[in-house]
């Protein structure tokens, strides 16, 4: 699965901006002290940056458990997030929702 994450050139400034920002916090003398010398690349313009970033970022998003919501015949869990019957050989989920971020279009029930 590809996000495509910098494909817009939105995201492309806001990461360089986020990047610039970060390092003017880690540089100020309060935080000098807690951070220890820079380890990220001291480049100066927006395509190193970019690059370093591109390189170096990692997504805590983890899509796992993806499957087939809704009401129709191939759905594999309906839009409460319980397993349909044709499936409950076949699927597994969790009876309740975690107490986490979990990726699904449907809120979790109370």
């Amino acid at each position: 699965m590809d996000p495509r994450y910098y494909e817009d050139a939105t995201d492309r400034e806001l990461v360089v901006e986020g990047i610039r920002r970060a390092l003017a916090l880690g540089d100020s003398p309060v935080m000098r002290a807690f951070v220890g010398p820079a380890s990220f690349p001291r480049a100066t313009d927006d395509a190193a940056l970019l690059e370093s970033a591109r390189t170096s970022a990692v997504s805590f998003n983890h899509p796992a458990g993806s499957c087939r919501s809704g009401t129709g015949a191939t759905s594999v869990v309906d839009p409460l997030l319980r397993v349909t019957a044709s499936r409950a050989g076949a699927s597994r989920t969790p009876p309740r929702c975690p107490r986490c971020r979990a990726a699904t279009s449907t809120p979790p029930r109370s």
